[in-house]
């Protein structure tokens, strides 16, 4: 065997991995919109990012993996946290600094000029983030929460499907038509 299809091979397998992880990210991401729950496994969330107040290293339209076990007594200056914010919005930045021994935070996104306004309290912090980070997927999950993507997520597959049952169907039927064809000649 050679070398050259040992890397193919290792290359086929590591992109096939890839995408089933990324799948396995977006499908229970969608599961959990659609479902209205955080959608956690194993102590662990999948949120999506909408701002770039954390850019560069979390960009806009990125998807996070969060830590929902971690514990708040261990949250120090530097951590980023997904918290809910003051309108109900889960926001992730970093924190500045820590407060009342550690039952508030004060927090500020890395592209902010400033820190956020109010102190977050203990109790308003979802998680952790975890460094896992995959880009752009945030905007098709985002997509997908509205009703018009929603129902492209149902239409698009059933379509995508019946063609090609349509074209499987035309080669069986040519494939057919070539042997009676033979057959009789």
């Amino acid at each position: 065997m050679r070398i050259s299809s040992i890397f193919r091979k290792v290359g086929k397998f590591i992109f096939t991995c890839s995408w089933i992880v990324l799948i396995t990210f977006l499908a229970i991401a969608l599961v959990s919109k659609a479902n209205g729950d955080d959608g956690s496994i194993l102590g662990y969330q999948v949120k999506s990012v909408l701002s770039g107040s954390m850019e560069p290293g979390i960009q806009t339209g990125s998807i996070i993996v969060i830590d929902t076990k971690a514990n708040p007594a261990d949250y120090q200056r530097g951590d980023i946290v997904t918290f809910t914010g003051e309108e109900g919005m889960l926001i992730t930045h970093r924190i500045q600094e820590v407060q009342n021994s550690g039952t508030q935070f004060i927090t500020k996104g890395d592209a902010n000029n400033g820190p956020d306004v109010s102190p977050i309290p203990v109790s308003n912090i979802v998680g952790e983030y975890s460094g896992i980070t995959i880009p752009f997927v945030g905007y098709v999950l985002h997509f997908a929460t509205t009703a018009q993507g929603a129902a492209l997520l149902f239409i698009l597959p059933g379509i995508l499907l019946v063609s090609y049952s349509i074209i499987t169907i035309r080669k069986a039927l040519k494939e057919v038509k070539q042997l009676v064809e033979k057959k009789t000649a």
